[in-house]
């Protein structure tokens, strides 16, 4: 997870400001990015990059012929032969030398990228099929900004609407007359052909995503498990496969039999688990810590805005709290990859289900008269869960991986027939759970973290 960030001007005063600004800019990122920060400045320009280090030290912004870029986020194109003298941002410096700032289809990974031609003074920014990664910027009559977060922008100085990136989008601004010149989808998803009636080809897309994303890392990856489905099926299927994790667990608000049946499970299969049980006092202070070092995001329900939480904004959150328990631990054991279930309501149930958010879903478990992407696909509630997860896991300088929205995953869930995408609730992740014998349950609870404990303490 690092930190990505582009300014320029035509106006030499707002220059100045965007040059004089910068600091204040990059200190948005710096937890996103602890272990290098460096900045490439042209004659109208800053671009810049916060590093956390996880394929390789590989410094950023690159620099070539013509062109310069900043990312965030994994490439997985040729993740098995990733080392100290060669990771994924050599990957992308051949990508671009070969095709510009132009297929990005051809990328497999989580991403958001700002990528500059300096001779046709052109700026290409582009995130991931399912948006994984925050990218904003903000465009005026003489400026143009872009950076990670909305505050990495507004830090600017300048005038005008900040924008956060659509998911699965490539857009090419020129900033020469500071216009939009192109917008483009970056993977076309397929909704037309769901007739395959076998959950073999998804689970084998599954196992597919879990290799890239533990395979050949440099830093040990960890789940924070539920007695939920989305992080049940990661911990299960990591072990089957025997890929390295730890399993980090909170009790309140789960079903703490079937949690603990599944500890048991894993540590009999020699697995580490840890069950955090944090007092009032230490869900507060976390609490406080969060108001402290992250800037608000909020909660608002994107398919009925008059229902949500009754504080929508993500820091008084008790799953969100409880992340940052977890993750406070986890950084400190050096463990910074964390392989999450985000995705599994959004994609493979849309909320549909008979205990929990009835206004959430779209679909409603009609899967025979889906034609498209419906608005929690690659947007919706999964921009707004997918934006508080990443803010909070930045504080703590994780990265956090997503294989329930690698593309291939959701397009063989797409492929699969309606009766069998109904048969169950989130039918490919509880059918692969009975075939590893893992212990499940058929509600579904929501990650409550430590509510109870945060409204103890304020009382």
């Amino acid at each position: 997870m690092c930190g990505v960030f582009f300014s320029c001007s035509s106006n030499p005063r707002v220059l100045a400001e965007l040059r004089a600004n910068y600091p204040k800019s990059i200190a948005t990122l710096e937890r996103r990015g602890p272990d290098r920060s460096i900045r490439v400045d042209g004659s109208d320009y800053i671009i810049a990059h916060t590093l956390l280090s996880i394929t390789g030290y590989r410094e950023q912004p690159i620099v070539r012929d013509g062109f310069e870029f900043s990312f965030n986020g994994e490439i997985y194109n040729d993740y098995l032969n990733y080392g100290d003298e060669y990771s994924d941002t050599d990957v992308l410096t051949a990508h671009f030398e070969e095709f510009g700032g132009t297929e990005f289809d051809r990328i497999d990974g989580e991403y958001a990228i700002i990528w500059h031609d300096r001779n046709a003074r052109q700026v290409v920014l582009a995130t991931d099929p399912m948006g994984t990664k925050p990218l904003y910027y903000q465009l005026g009559s003489d400026h143009f900004a872009a950076g990670t977060y909305e505050s990495t922008v507004r830090e600017c100085g300048q005038k005008g609407d900040i924008v956060l990136v659509p998911p699965n989008t490539r857009l090419v601004f020129d900033v020469k007359d500071f216009t939009v010149v192109e917008k483009t989808e970056i993977r076309a998803f397929h909704f037309d052909r769901a007739n395959v009636d076998s959950y073999q080809a998804w689970t084998e897309a599954f196992q597919q995503a879990l290799e890239k994303r533990c395979r050949n890392t440099r830093y040990d990856q960890f789940v924070c498990l539920s007695s939920g489905h989305d992080s049940g099926l990661i911990a299960a299927e990591m072990a089957n496969l025997k890929l390295p994790f730890q399993a980090y667990s909170v009790y309140e608000g789960e079903d703490r039999d079937v949690l603990d049946q599944r500890l048991e499970w894993l540590r009999a299969r020699g697995f580490l688990c840890d069950v955090l049980d944090p007092t009032s006092e230490q869900s507060f202070a976390m609490h406080n810590q969060l108001l402290e070092t992250l800037d608000p995001f909020y909660f608002e329900n994107p398919l009925n805005p008059e229902v949500t939480f009754p504080n929508p904004d993500f820091r008084y959150n008790g799953g969100i709290v409880a992340h940052g328990l977890i993750f406070e631990k986890t950084a400190a054991r050096k463990q910074i990859i964390s392989i999450a279930g985000s995705g599994g309501d959004e994609i493979y149930a849309d909320f549909d289900n008979p205990y929990q958010n009835p206004d959430w879903s779209e679909i409603k478990g009609q899967w025979d008269k889906v034609t498209g992407p419906w608005k929690n696909f690659n947007g919706g509630w999964l921009t707004i869960f997918l934006g508080g997860i990443e803010r909070v896991a930045a504080s703590f300088s994780l990265e956090g991986r997503y294989p329930f929205l690698d593309p291939d995953v959701v397009q063989a869930f797409l492929d699969l027939s309606p009766a069998l995408k109904s048969r169950e609730s989130k039918a490919p992740i509880s059918n692969r759970m009975r075939e590893l014998e893992f212990p499940m349950h058929d509600r579904k609870f929501g990650f409550r973290g430590v509510d109870f404990k945060l409204q103890q303490a304020s009382q």
